[in-house]
């Protein structure tokens, strides 16, 4: 049974037969069977073949095959036949496969090729046709002309003299070319597409093909007559049918595929396969069966899209409904099955990351300065979190500095300094008295050596050493070489002197010590015994030295009070974080204050000075001025004060604004919704954890210059990395998109239906049309993606 989406298939349609024998001398090698095909087909998993012998039609072979094989459950035989055509200097190959897979139509083809042989007079081992023989002899027939390109039976060889006649022949027929080298095939696209329009240009869009070229069936899927090795099969996609081969030579960077590309497109991954919906009363039964690439819901007002999308989401553990389709589904059976799961199942759960994005929602992010999920979506959540942290060091430096700011706030208002410090005259004359007194400081004097206690803490650290060292030497597990030996006896010899000399400027401190000590207690002991004058001389040098420590440690508390201010004001609390989301778009989050650290702070002084939040701060240490609604300034006060000016300007932490900026140097701050809508859309298509992409009507805020450029290719580009399910009115996703799976949704008498379509059929294109506004056009410009008439004009003025 074939699927109902468009599918990847295997083709071959260059398969000799030994009727090649009749035209060419030892053309075919061993015995050719229909049996003998039709296995090697089935065990190759061939969907779509043809048998294309040299200038002749194994009529026979054709009669045969029908008559045993049904084309809906076995492989698909095409019309088919090889032919040499005249070109403008030699003859070359070309295939020729017709839209005809019954017998009663290859017998009227096969006639048609003998009597026009037979009109020229060609004996069999010399059939040659003209172009004009082969349109005159299938006129009204459909078919498709592949010619070979890449030996010297290739129609480059036969047109060497007239390259453009070719090419032109080539676009006119829409045809692709076969037995093309790779490393070729870019010079053939350079060549194309001076002939196309501009809107085609660079596309990479003509189509180019490989055939096993078999003559000898026994060996297939061997090349010409086994030995060339195996073929390797191209793979088309769509079904079982001609039109499959028409979309596919329009679109083959979407429908053909190499052995290669299709296995990097194969890599097992996680998708939903299949919906069952049964008995329901506003529903019909159903059974979908999805592609693992683009699945698109189309229809009309009120036909059910969004229904069967809310649907999908109720059938995924990880993602919620709308409330509102409740009634509509009530009493149906749901099962969904994904490409791991071995039976279906009422929820199932994928293994991937999943995309969804509902109508209307993407300019909502904007105005609702939610990009944050923006970066999750895009795969960039770790970079966002990074960021953020960003942030919260500046809040937490923040809270440090004005934490400082309070505590030397504090220390200042510990030593009064609106207390006045005096120094009377009868000190100041007992200073000046002539009487002499002994001075020494013996702190000071202190200061200037070592304490005790860290020759003791180096002495224990090489102590330790050696202690580690003796263990080494004693573990079970390490031996030791004599060469090795000698170098831990040296270390531990030096760690054995260092030890020495620390100990010996212990006893050396120890001694200064005690004689600083011994030093004061003689001068103590000598001012003593001065006289009474003497005596008062020295008391009134020590309030000198008080009053000096006094002055210098107030002196010094303003020196940190200023330091303190500096700080605080020198934090930049504006800042921004960028995170790279694709080439084009970069998140930003943005810190932009109210007010300044030293606005915030001043607001909560009374009659502060303008912009001097220094000589604000030590007036009121002072008492010139007072905090607002507060009692006094104390610096329990103080701090609570500043702390709620702090707060508010903390608030725009947590009110961080986010936006987008653009490689053109605009932002989304200042660009339109679509615009912002188009960026955001292609960040998180891009996202590369992401293997399930759920979006309600895209075009919404989309100008359709974006969709058509942009939003087409980026689908197209994506969807065999990842499962899409899209709901769309846009003919151009649709189509332009190649969509692999269609669902129509239709509600006719309050009864929805769903109908799944592909766009290789024929009677589904027509339906597609009536369902979309202008479907039609881009169907049939889609089709004509070449400039035909301008080809037709230069070819009837005889232009090349």
């Amino acid at each position: 049974m074939s699927k109902l989406y468009s599918d990847w298939l295997k083709i071959d349609l260059h398969i000799h037969t030994d009727f090649s024998r009749k035209t060419k001398n030892n053309d075919y090698k061993g015995v050719f069977s229909i049996d003998s095909l039709y296995t090697k087909l089935k065990e190759q998993d061939v969907s779509i073949f043809s048998l294309t012998d040299h200038n002749i039609i194994n009529i026979d072979a054709y009669k045969e095959y029908y008559e045993k094989y049904n084309s809906d459950t076995d492989p698909l035989l095409l019309a088919g036949v090889e032919l040499d055509i005249l070109g403008s200097s030699t003859t070359y190959h070309s295939l020729l496969i017709f839209n005809c897979n019954d017998y009663d139509n290859v017998k009227a083809i096969y006639d048609s090729l003998e009597a026009k042989y037979a009109e020229k007079g060609s004996d069999a081992f010399n059939r040659k046709l003209t172009f004009d023989d082969i349109i005159c002899a299938f006129d009204e027939l459909d078919y498709f002309f592949i010619p070979h390109a890449g030996n010297t039976s290739s129609i480059i060889h036969a047109f060497k003299d007239d390259i453009a006649a070719a090419q032109k022949m080539l676009i006119l027929l829409q045809s692709p070319m076969e037995k093309v080298q790779e490393k070729r095939r870019q010079i053939y696209n350079e060549h194309f597409d001076v002939r196309l329009t501009e809107a085609f240009r660079n596309k990479e869009d003509f189509a180019y093909l490989e055939f096993s070229d078999n003559h000898n069936i026994e060996k297939y899927p061997c090349r010409h007559m086994g030995d060339q090795g195996d073929h390797e099969f191209y793979y088309i996609k769509g079904s079982k049918n001609y039109e499959t081969l028409r979309l596919s030579f329009i679109d083959p960077k979407s429908r053909i595929k190499t052995t290669q590309e299709f296995q990097e497109i194969k890599i097992p991954r996680d998708y939903l396969r299949e919906l069952n919906i049964k008995g329901n009363m506003l529903l019909t039964d159903n059974n979908l069966n999805f592609s693992p690439h683009l699945n698109v819901i189309i229809g009309g007002r009120s036909s059910g899209k969004s229904l069967m999308m809310d649907i999908l989401k109720r059938s995924i553990d990880v993602l919620e409904s709308e409330d509102k389709y409740n009634a509509a589904i009530e009493g149906a059976t749901t099962t969904v099955s994904s490409s791991l799961d071995a039976m279906p199942k009422a929820v199932t759960h994928l293994n991937t990351d999943i995309l969804q994005i509902n109508q209307g929602a993407i300019a909502n992010y904007f105005e609702r300065n939610e990009l944050s999920s923006l970066a999750r979506k895009a795969g960039k959540f770790g970079e966002y979190q990074i960021a953020k942290t960003k942030f919260n060091e500046i809040q937490t430096e923040l809270d440090k500095r004005i934490s400082d700011l309070h505590q030397v706030y504090e220390d200042i208002h510990e030593i009064k300094p609106d207390q006045a410090i005096i120094l009377h005259n009868n000190t100041i004359d007992k200073l000046l008295n002539p009487e002499y007194h002994l001075k020494m400081n013996k702190d000071k004097l202190i200061e200037l050596t070592f304490s005790t206690e860290k020759f003791d803490e180096t002495i224990k650290v090489v102590e330790d050493i050696e202690v580690l060292i003796s263990k080494l030497k004693k573990a079970p597990t390490i031996d030791i070489e004599e060469a090795e030996e000698t170098i831990i006896e040296g270390f531990v010899s030096l760690l054995s002197t260092l030890k020495g000399k620390q100990k010996d400027k212990k006893l050396l401190h120890e001694y200064m010590t005690k004689f600083v000590g011994n030093a004061h207690n003689i001068v103590t002991s000598a001012n003593d015994k001065l006289n009474a004058a003497g005596k008062e001389k020295a008391l009134a040098e020590k309030g000198k030295q008080e009053i000096i420590n006094k002055v210098k440690g107030h002196f010094k508390a303003f020196v940190q009070l200023n330091s303190s201010v500096k700080s605080a004001l020198s934090l930049k609390l504006e800042h921004t974080e960028l995170i790279d989301l694709d080439e084009d778009s970069k998140l930003c989050i943005e810190l932009l204050p109210e007010k300044e650290i030293k606005e915030s702070i001043l607001d909560g002084i009374k009659g502060y000075r303008k912009d001097d939040l220094y000589n604000s701060l030590v007036e009121l240490l002072y008492n010139e001025t007072s905090l607002k609604n507060y009692g006094d300034n104390s610096a329990d006060n103080f701090g609570k004060k500043i702390k709620s000016q702090i707060k508010a300007l903390a608030s725009c932490f947590v009110k961080l604004t986010d936006y987008l900026e653009y490689r053109d140097g605009t932002t989304s701050k200042s660009n339109s919704p679509g615009y912002n809508s188009e960026k955001y859309l292609k960040v998180v298509l891009n996202n590369p954890k992401c293997g399930l992409v759920i979006i309600d009507q895209p075009e919404d805020n989309l100008g359709n210059k974006f969709i058509s450029d942009q939003l087409v290719e980026l689908i197209r580009k994506i969807k065999f990395k990842k499962q899409i399910f899209l709901i769309t009115h846009n003919p151009a996703i649709v189509v332009y998109g190649d969509a692999e799976s269609i669902i129509i949704a239709e509600n006719l008498d309050n009864m929805i239906s769903y109908k799944q379509v592909k766009l290789e059929d024929i009677e589904s294109q027509k339906r597609i049309c009536e369902t979309l506004d202008g479907g039609e056009y881009i169907f049939d410009n889609r089709s004509r993606k070449y400039n035909i008439q301008r080809l037709l004009q230069e070819a009837g003025n005889g232009k090349n």
